[in-house]
């Protein structure tokens, strides 16, 4: 998701995108919900372990603690 101008990256962005990433557990969180809605509760659970699981790595790879804020970017060209 790099900006660009014709040929031009104003801003690069190699690696794994925050925005990108912060949509893998909704789709779980998304069919907990529905679960829980038609009273299928062992199924439920399944879905909320899987999007707690999918948070917590998520918040493990971007959070970063001592600035209180999210990493734009993680594990691009220079490692970081």
């Amino acid at each position: 998701m790099d900006a660009k101008v014709d040929n031009w990256v104003v801003t690069p962005r190699r690696g794994k995108a925050v925005e990108i990433n912060g949509l893998g557990t909704t789709p779980s969180a998304c069919s907990r919900n529905g679960l829980r809605a038609e009273k299928k509760d062992a199924a439920a659970d399944t879905y909320a372990a899987a999007r707690n699981a999918g948070q917590t790595s998520f918040n493990n790879r971007f959070w970063f603690a001592e600035g209180n804020y999210l990493y734009d970017v993680v594990d691009g060209e220079s490692g970081e």
